[in-house]
């Protein structure tokens, strides 16, 4: 339920949130060509774990958040 929120504020921080975690990311991707499956996944899973919390973890947002978590990942590698 939302209490008044101003909508664009989640997606400001959630910006700002994945322009963070572009470090994160980032670390792996000197190390792509040798990157496994497993740690493609935990990449994208941390990555998708920061947009949730960008968000206040509201619910019903899980499988946007692995997309665009995703994209961003395959974008950079």
């Amino acid at each position: 339920m939302q209490t008044g929120k101003n909508s664009s504020r989640p997606d400001r921080k959630s910006k700002d949130r994945v322009a963070s975690m572009q470090s994160i990311i980032e670390i792996p991707s000197k190390r792509t060509a040798g990157m496994t499956d497993q740690q493609r996944y935990e990449a994208i899973a941390l990555a998708a774990y920061y947009l949730s919390e960008a968000r206040g973890f509201e619910p019903g947002h899980e499988l946007e958040d692995w997309v665009n978590a995703e994209t961003q990942f395959d974008a950079q590698h």
